[in-house]
């Protein structure tokens, strides 16, 4: 039996998987327009008026079924897109757990359907040969030594804990005031001042713009001397 052994440097500097949390009216959505290439925006919760002057291709979705259709037109040879915008993840749960919930009357059994459907789908979208950014809610959470932080909002405890794994790339969309009293949209990247975030690639800056093109190139191509973690 033989191993197929390559080298690290070919992974993770083509496609990027990401996950953007943030408060209504942070930007999440707004920032889809930014990215780099041919992108198609799937919508489940019909708010993209920050997008009506920009020219993107738009999958309005109302069931799982809808996202799972949308998976498999990304997965076809040939397909067109280079970026999928999924907004946002948290109304996707919420619809796969009001359909389980549908099927049974019992409602633990429900999440853990709901949380095995998310994931795995989640998970399919992550091996995608495209650049997929998923947006959620944004909600208060607690760690284990009580201190509260700021964290994707999601239904069921367990689906909240486990999914952020799954992401090279978490960001905390906010803002900053700079040293001049200017008030600017940022990405934090790193888990600080309260709120979860990690940037696997150590490309990025503890705040970046909103601009997925130039987040993506200084992920895709980092400093000779880039260590990461």
């Amino acid at each position: 039996m033989s191993v197929d052994i390559t080298t690290t440097k070919n992974f993770g500097t083509s496609s990027l998987t990401a996950l953007v949390h943030g408060p209504p009216g942070s930007g999440k959505t707004y920032a889809a327009r930014t990215c780099p290439g041919k992108t198609l925006v799937v919508s489940a919760e019909a708010g993209l008026l920050s997008l009506r002057d920009v020219d993107l291709d738009v999958a309005t979705i109302s069931t799982f079924s809808d996202l799972k259709r949308v998976y498999f037109l990304l997965n076809d040879e040939g397909q067109p897109y280079e970026w999928v915008y999924i907004d946002s993840l948290s109304e996707v749960a919420e619809v796969c757990l009001a359909e389980e919930m549908g099927k049974t009357a019992h409602g633990v059994k429900a999440y853990g359907e709901m949380m095995t459907a998310v994931m795995r789908l989640v998970k399919a979208f992550r091996d995608l040969d495209v650049n997929v950014v998923f947006t959620a809610k944004q909600g208060r959470d607690v760690d284990p030594d009580g201190v509260a932080y700021m964290a994707p909002e999601l239904p069921g405890k367990k689906l909240s804990t486990k999914l952020p794994y799954e992401f090279d790339l978490i960001v905390a969309a906010g803002t900053h005031t700079d040293s001049n009293g200017n008030v600017h949209r940022v990405l934090r990247t790193t888990s600080s001042q309260g709120v979860l975030a990690k940037d696997r690639s150590g490309a990025l800056a503890p705040l970046e713009r909103p601009n997925w093109a130039r987040i993506h190139s200084k992920i895709s191509n980092p400093p000779t001397n880039q260590t990461g973690e």
